[in-house]
């Protein structure tokens, strides 16, 4: 399905660099500048005591996947450090236990790992994503973002007196968020990565991946690659510790209502924004017209309702 869309879905294709358009994917990848390789690898983690490859897209479950390779590293056991897990999103933490950014080694030890290494990449729905990011970063207390992002959307997109709380950057709606991205979606190459497509954040139409996990069954995902490429004794030492699968989409009927609530052009826009996402991982949404409700499909057993 994967490789399907990629060959067909003209967002996908777009990842492939001017002038490489012609090649197979997997000559593509090795026909990149070393510049384009970086970019391309700029989100992988190599885990080099168990040769995985992870590639960490925020808001799909990357804190949960990060822990499970920190604590299985013996360096982690040996040092007693069990269950006291600090900064997982600080790379010279990470690299203390052997987990490195893919782009800091060579050219050819880059390949190597690409090729050797067992390769990662977790999604989930691109639409319950977005709300994960709007509710992380702009409704909950987080002064980085809504001083930038929030006051930003509030100056763009409210004809309204500014007060205290839109001087702050508080108190964007989540329309006003969606028209933020239906702006910023054209302007440049990477958006924010906590909203930014897959395809272009871990390109897989470029790597190809070993495992596609998927947040909506993250406990069996995160289960079947711990025990195919950790040691059983380790997994059970640390992996029971983290969260279970299903979480997504908890809200259920509140997170699509949530879509409803959005003007029918908007919602339109941003979904044609996450369409390759979609077409390329199993996901769909759709306003079921009938009913006057959104409704979301995983690409999951029995139809993949989620």
């Amino acid at each position: 399905m994967l490789r399907s869309g990629c060959k067909t879905n003209p967002e996908a294709r777009m990842t492939m660099p001017h002038g490489l358009d012609g090649l197979t994917f997997r000559d593509a990848l090795y026909n990149l500048t070393d510049n384009q390789l970086r970019q391309v690898v700029r989100n992988i983690l190599s885990d080099e005591e168990h040769r995985v490859l992870y590639c960490a897209i925020p808001k799909t479950g990357c804190t949960s996947w990060k822990t499970i390779f920190l604590q299985n590293s013996h360096r982690f056991l040996k040092n007693g450090t069990v269950g006291k897990v600090y900064s997982v999103h600080t790379p010279k933490y990470l690299k203390g236990f052997g987990i490195v950014p893919l782009s800091q080694y060579s050219r050819n030890d880059i390949y190597f790992r690409l090729d050797n290494y067992y390769s990662v990449i977790a999604v989930r729905h691109p639409l319950d994503r977005l709300i994960s990011g709007y509710n992380d970063k702009l409704v909950k207390k987080n002064k980085s973002y809504q001083n930038n992002v929030g006051k930003y959307i509030l100056r763009t997109f409210r004809n309204e007196p500014v007060n205290d709380s839109s001087a702050a950057g508080v108190g964007v709606t989540f329309t006003e968020f969606l028209k933020y991205i239906n702006k910023e979606k054209g302007k440049h190459p990477f958006i924010d990565p906590h909203w930014e497509n897959y395809y272009k954040s871990c390109f897989p139409c470029l790597i190809r991946y070993d495992f596609i996990a998927k947040l909506e069954t993250s406990t069996s995902d995160m289960n079947f690659v711990a025990n195919h490429v950790l040691s059983k004794e380790m997994v059970e030492t640390s992996f029971n510790n983290q969260r279970g699968g299903g979480y997504n989409f908890q809200s259920g009927s509140q997170v699509l209502q949530k879509y409803s609530e959005v003007p029918e052009r908007l919602f339109y826009d941003v979904l044609q924004y996450y369409s390759a996402d979609m077409e390329i991982f199993g996901y769909s949404a759709w306003r079921d017209v009938t009913e006057g409700r959104i409704r979301a499909r995983c690409g999951q057993a029995e139809g993949g309702c989620c």
